[in-house]
């Protein structure tokens, strides 16, 4: 599926394929955008612009620059907010990539990027995906009525994973799904052919109880609660009821406080705290 607005590395394709600077109607025939898209389309390449990668002419024209950024190999590392890190092959400092210009690259993956150097640190575009990560990703069914899809149990993995077939397991499992069509742009995301429980399927027991998930945590939390204190005696109107109080509350034994423990399951999701210290 071809998306309204392209990414950063088809406009530098585009720009990189002509032998002269393009007006932004050329860009956008050259893309086979609409006309109504020419003003994201020169949002996109003002951001382009304001990062050094393309250069702007008089009359809406655009180039890339004669000192091209160098072309860099790197793992990518995606943050769960879209944008993302290159750890380049060259020993030098990462490179930003923006949630705009990650092409398809998902967590993990081996990209070429293309970099520069910019006011706060080196800034790039993901140009190619090398090599895949790894197919399985382990995550959380969800089962609705118009589809199913997988939420992975790491957040920086992109989501959700939608099912194209009918999952045998049901909604809030813990399961391992296979990716067999990868995303080509930045706001898609990747589609699972099938899925499998894991080993250890979680029961109804070990839900999260703050979002029903089944990825819960073998290891239990024990907490120590002590009962309420028991309330002082009201105070006696008369000097003689006091006293009598305060002899027998002497007499009398002092109550320890008993402590009573009890055991939580707590989610190991990235989407609930994995401390329930205080519960």
């Amino acid at each position: 599926m071809k998306p309204t607005v392209p990414d950063d590395a088809a406009l530098l394709a585009a720009l990189r394929s002509a032998a002269r600077p393009l007006h932004i109607s050329e860009v956008a025939t050259h893309l086979g955008l609409p006309l109504s898209s020419r003003r994201r389309l020169s949002d996109a390449l003002a951001a382009l612009v304001e990062r050094g990668l393309v250069h702007e002419m008089p009359g809406a024209r655009y180039r890339l620059p004669k000192q091209a950024g160098a072309t860099l190999e790197g793992r990518f590392t995606q943050h769960p907010r879209g944008f993302g890190f290159v750890t380049a092959n060259d020993g030098g400092a990462d490179v930003f990539v923006p949630n705009t210009a990650i092409l398809g690259a998902m967590h993990g993956d081996l990209v070429a990027v293309t970099a520069t150097d910019g006011p706060r640190g080196r800034e790039g575009v993901v140009t190619e995906v090398l090599k895949r990560r790894p197919a399985t990703v382990p995550g959380a069914l969800r089962v609705r009525p118009k589809g199913s899809w997988v939420e992975p149990d790491d957040a920086r993995i992109r989501s959700p994973i939608t099912l194209r077939e009918a999952p045998q397991a049901r909604d809030g499992d813990a399961v391992i799904v296979e990716v067999t069509q990868w995303p080509e742009h930045p706001g898609e995301t990747p589609q699972g052919g099938s899925s499998r429980s894991s080993a250890t399927r979680a029961s109804s027991r070990s839900r999260c109880a703050r979002c029903s998930c089944a990825r819960a945590s073998t290891r239990a939390f024990t907490t120590t609660r002590s009962p309420p204190r028991p309330r002082s005696p009201r105070r006696s109107s008369t000097p003689t009821a006091r006293a009598e109080k305060t002899s027998r509350a002497s007499t009398s034994s002092p109550s320890t406080p008993k402590t009573r423990a009890t055991t939580t399951t707590p989610c190991s999701c990235a989407r609930c705290p994995t401390t329930w210290a205080g519960r």
